[in-house]
């Protein structure tokens, strides 16, 4: 059920941020362990609309159901300060819930504590780490409210011999069409996409997603050590931030940047496209929270994959998804987690 409730919740990305994604399924009570009888489902939508478990609510009374004494799963604990729409624990209250089971803790100061709230009024609550899913849909969420840093995605695509560029006369693109529509879909999500000098200076690129529904507009953020070409794409537009490479170099450095977004641009989530000096560095800093690959069917030869100086992450990169599109395999990857590996040997209860 929480699986199902983190494929609800992942239906709100590009459109909920700043706010989590979170999703929620109640069924009939005592049968949702057993594959029970499902009354309503829900998902957080859009900043500032209803909250999951109030959305899951209010299809429960569309559809002639009563939740009264059923089971809640809900991929984040339910709120307990109101908001926008009031707090989620009065309406699950008000509702005659029985049982909520949540995938993990809401941590946000202030509006945590639902829980307990619950329990006080006779409601049993249970913290699970059954759905890794359920548990991850926060992730970007409880990383920017605990760091102050933005999700970031690390993009590339390579050879089957792990080329990220092609010779001369080899043609452009490594993958096929597909893949890349993939990638405007993920852009076409992203609160910025963050690329270096040379690449600006080799592809023009212009960062923006097309050919897709657009659910946020991506900054586009240049790391440089001089000018960009004049007449190029990201010179031209005027929404790009310039960040000199004095400001970008190292760890620290780029760490400040990806600061300096949030902070002053409001960036929840971004994402790195860059050559194979940006990404090398950006994987051995420890700077990446998520890893979209796409290998493409072509062995191109001579070189240009990626170069990192120390073996990063031993058993530290867990596959998510993996994915046949338009015959190249995307491999989605993100970093494991300390929490989440107690969950999965039973030493976290609650």
């Amino acid at each position: 059920m929480l699986d199902l409730a983190a494929r609800l919740g992942v239906r709100g990305a590009g459109h909920v941020e700043p706010n989590p994604m979170v999703g929620c399924v109640i069924c009939r009570a005592g049968e949702g362990d057993a594959g029970g009888r499902i009354i309503g489902m829900g998902h957080h939508r859009r900043f500032g609309g209803l909250h999951a478990e109030v959305d899951a609510l209010g299809r429960c009374k569309a559809l002639g159901q009563d939740p009264r004494g059923g089971t809640m799963y809900v991929t984040l604990e339910p709120c307990n300060v109101p908001g926008r729409n009031g707090a989620c624990v009065d309406a699950v209250l008000g509702a005659g819930i029985a049982e909520v089971v949540c995938a993990r803790r809401d941590p946000s100061p202030g509006k945590g504590g639902g829980s307990a709230r619950l329990e006080r009024a006779g409601v049993r609550v249970r913290f699970t780490g059954a759905s890794s899913a359920a548990w991850r849909l926060a992730e970007p969420w409880v990383k920017r409210l605990e760091t102050g840093l933005p999700w970031v995605i690390a993009k590339w695509a390579q050879s089957i011999d792990g080329c990220l560029t092609t010779g001369p006369g080899q043609g452009r693109w490594i993958t096929s069409a597909r893949s890349r529509h993939a990638v405007h879909q993920l852009r076409s999500r992203v609160d910025a996409i963050i690329t270096g000098g040379g690449t600006v200076r080799a592809d023009n690129p212009m960062l923006t997603a097309r050919g897709v529904p657009i659910r946020r507009r991506a900054v586009p953020v240049v790391l440089t050590g001089g000018e960009l070409p004049a007449g190029s794409h990201l010179a031209e537009n005027k929404g790009t931030v310039v960040v000199r490479a004095s400001r970008a170099g190292g760890a620290e450095g780029l760490r400040g940047v990806l600061g300096m977004l949030a902070r002053e641009h409001g960036v929840h989530m971004a994402m790195i496209e860059g050559g194979p000096g940006l990404l090398s560095s950006v994987l051995e800093w420890g700077l990446a929270d998520e890893l979209h690959v796409y290998t493409g069917g072509v062995v191109v030869g001579g070189g240009g994959g990626l170069e990192v100086g120390r073996l990063v992450g031993v058993q530290g990169w867990e596959v998510v998804s993996c994915r046949v599109r338009g015959g190249d395999v995307r491999v989605v990857y993100r970093r494991g987690g300390e929490e989440m590996d107690k969950w999965s040997n039973g030493q976290m209860t609650k």
